[in-house]
């Protein structure tokens, strides 16, 4: 049995504080919401604070092009996985999880005591007629789609699944768009706190069809039982400038997927495309976990290797910071495995 206290998020925070070069963060710098013409008032929140909900709710199915009743606001995107896995649990007889994957997506069911396995997406894969699909879609670390990842079987409306689909926004769409379209019989998930920077406010949503936003609206009520109102009120404020928000980012995005499209080839490194979330996924031999120790003590490069994706070798490389200062970072980052490549 693992230990539950040796996590990706302990791994973050408690590596923080020797961090130098932080490659560990893969969601944006919080907004400064001036700079985008945000204004928070809390007289305005008082007078709305009865219906937030019901307006957020609303403002959510009018970007996605669902009805209101399709949505389920959440405590970030940690309560979207936890309500998943219990809607996963109640309605199959086994969640299979393909890995890599971000590891709450497997870590949460299995410390629940649900039935849960961790398969191989790379070779084809045939799911048994009670097993459900439990991933993130693009795929946290990689970035990977369902089409590169042999999920199809998976995907074909006779098996229960949930999707994550936090970084789909990274991919840049001109218009809001959700997997729940492409599969109607998924439940999906997201959160105000990768994109938007909203790490702080602790909103996310949750969409699927009536009946099953029903079921974990029931799910919900036995734990949180609402989100923060206002909370909803400040996202609701920020997801109205949308376009403002996508100019920001896709203007670090595109600086940054560049520099490591430039810089990681030249130090010999293989890793997946950058050109759809907020990281890459750097292949590396051996236990990545030592490396990973190493990089930390002795050069302060902070990475998040693959053992809390669920494999052991390969690191996360996320690619949120300044432009400047990411390829400061990514260049001590490119020595280091040059050095070692010497040694």
């Amino acid at each position: 049995m693992y230990n539950i206290n040796d996590n990706l998020f302990t791994w973050i925070t408690g590596g923080m504080s020797k961090s130098k070069h932080n490659f560990c963060l893969s969601g944006m710098p919080e907004l400064d919401l001036n700079s985008i013409g945000v204004k928070v008032d809390y007289d305005e929140y008082k007078k709305r604070r009865e219906n937030i909900e019901r307006e957020f709710n609303d403002l959510i199915a009018q970007m996605f092009d669902v009805e209101p009743d399709q949505v389920l606001s959440t405590t970030g995107g940690t309560e979207g996985i936890a309500l998943g896995s219990i809607f996963l649990h109640k309605n199959s007889d086994c969640i299979d999880v393909p890995v890599p994957e971000y590891e709450p997506m497997y870590r949460v069911p299995e410390s629940m005591g649900f039935k849960t396995q961790r398969v191989n997406p790379y070779v084809k894969l045939h799911p048994g007629k009670g097993n459900s699909l439990s991933t993130t879609i693009p795929n946290n670390p990689t970035g990977d789609l369902e089409g590169e990842r042999n999920l199809e079987e998976y995907l074909d409306g006779k098996h229960e699944m949930y999707i994550d689909e936090t970084f789909r926004e990274f991919m840049f769409p001109e218009k809001p768009y959700t997997l729940l379209h492409k599969y109607p019989e998924a439940v999906v998930s997201t959160t105000m706190t990768k994109f938007f920077g909203g790490a702080s406010w602790r909103v996310g949503w949750m969409l699927g069809n009536k009946e099953k936003i029903r079921e974990l609206r029931s799910y919900r009520s036995l734990t949180t039982g609402s989100t923060a109102r206002f909370s909803l009120y400040a996202c609701m404020k920020i997801l109205e400038k949308r376009n403002e928000v996508q100019k920001i980012v896709k203007k670090v995005m595109d600086e940054n997927r560049k520099t490591v499209k430039e810089m990681l080839p030249k130090a010999g490194l293989k890793f997946t495309t950058p050109d759809r979330s907020s990281f890459v996924y750097v292949h590396t031999d051996g236990d990545s976990s030592q490396m990973a120790e190493d990089m930390l003590s002795k050069e302060g490069i902070f990475v998040s290797p693959g053992k809390y994706f669920g494999i052991p070798t390969g690191y996360r490389l996320c690619i949120t910071s300044s432009p400047d200062q990411f390829r400061k970072d990514l260049e001590k980052l490119c020595e280091y495995h040059e050095g070692r490549e010497k040694s």
